[in-house]
């Protein structure tokens, strides 16, 4: 079934893109199971509720810095882990707690895989994200003390729910860094 452009307009007017894609085939699936009014505009309202809130959760990870394509998490892994406590921390139960992950061990495997999961878990919760790879933080940190926006800078830091620092420890930090980091810790 074909819409017309006039109501194609209003609706891209109105800002329902979510209706707009799938109307057509919502008006076929109405008709064919004699679905009331309220049962079709119901339908088409949760169409476009879930392309916003698909459209929220994106700009949100990206944002985060979260890689998009991060959908689900594997627990069929070779990796040797405690997997009671990995679907611990995917309750998201520290976030409430206001308690600190740590997640260590050696080199490719996981860690960042794990953390990205989790990140993406509290974004679709609702929760704010940042991930930083320590070494681009710290130097951000840096720059904005030259440029005088460290103020700003390191409160862009500590404003979301979760601040997750990524590959931390694989090189030795500097004074200015360890007091940096210090001063997010004790926030």
């Amino acid at each position: 079934m074909n819409i017309s452009k006039e109501l194609k307009e209003v609706m891209v007017t109105l800002r329902l893109s979510g209706i707009v894609a799938t109307l057509p085939d919502r008006i076929s699936y109405a008709v064919s199971k004699k679905l009331s009014h309220e049962e079709f505009l119901e339908m088409i309202f949760f169409d476009e509720r879930e392309k916003r809130q698909a459209r929220l959760l994106n700009t949100k990870m990206k944002k985060a810095g979260v890689d998009a394509n991060i959908e689900s998490y594997s627990w069929d892994t070779t990796t040797v882990y405690d997997r009671s406590l990995a679907r611990k921390l995917f309750s998201l139960a520290f976030v409430e707690a206001h308690s600190s992950v740590l997640i260590f061990g050696p080199t490719g495997v996981g860690k960042t895989f794990l953390a990205k999961h989790l990140a993406f878990a509290c974004l679709k919760a609702g929760y704010s994200v940042t991930f930083a790879r320590a070494d681009k933080l710290f130097k951000h940190l840096r720059l904005s003390a030259i440029d005088g926006t460290y103020e700003r800078t390191i409160g862009s830091y500590l404003r979301p729910d979760i601040l997750i620092i990524d590959d931390f420890g694989i090189k030795e930090m500097t004074r200015e860094e360890a007091g940096e980091f210090y001063e997010i810790i004790l926030e």
